[in-house]
């Protein structure tokens, strides 16, 4: 159970989702966890929500009306 939980420690460290590396696991059906050969996954930017357009209808309604 030590061991496991370093191999999951080693792999946070790197960068690598300790729960993609039990998936793998499971998936794959090792009888342990070892670390991942595949490259990291990189999380996508956040996009950020547009500013209200000055004449938007919305804008219209919050100005004016």
């Amino acid at each position: 159970m030590t061991k496991a939980f370093a191999v999951l420690k080693d792999c946070l460290d790197d960068g690598h989702d300790p729960v993609d590396v039990i998936n793998a696991s499971i998936a794959n059906g090792y009888q342990g966890l070892f670390k991942p050969k595949f490259p990291i996954r990189k999380q996508l930017p956040v996009q950020q929500q547009p500013e209200q357009h000055w004449n938007s209808r919305e804008a219209w309604e919050n100005e004016f009306l």
